[in-house]
């Protein structure tokens, strides 16, 4: 079971409810199994991929998911922007 995934994979829990989605490229084993099952029940939510690049820094894949945060605001449209600052 362990090894760089070919395709995603979604990790649910005994209610279906999403535990996290890994990306194709990412390296999965059985102690990742349970760190993301640790971190899953710590966070009682969703891991994103935020929280899978905080875990696995490392994971080139992750690294090229996440935007850097300084271009976070970049990837926002001006004219949402304004639409959201309307609505606040």
């Amino acid at each position: 079971m362990s090894g760089k995934l070919t395709e995603p994979k979604v990790i649910t829990d005994y209610n279906q409810h999403m535990v996290c989605i890994l990306p194709p490229g990412f390296y999965f084993d059985d102690e990742r199994w349970e760190q993301i099952w640790a971190r899953y029940e710590e966070k009682g939510d969703t891991l994103t991929s935020i929280d899978l690049l905080q875990m696995y820094p490392e994971e080139a894949v992750l690294q090229d998911m996440v935007p850097d945060e300084k271009m976070l605001d970049e990837l926002v449209p001006e004219s949402v922007n304004r639409a959201i600052e309307k609505r606040s």
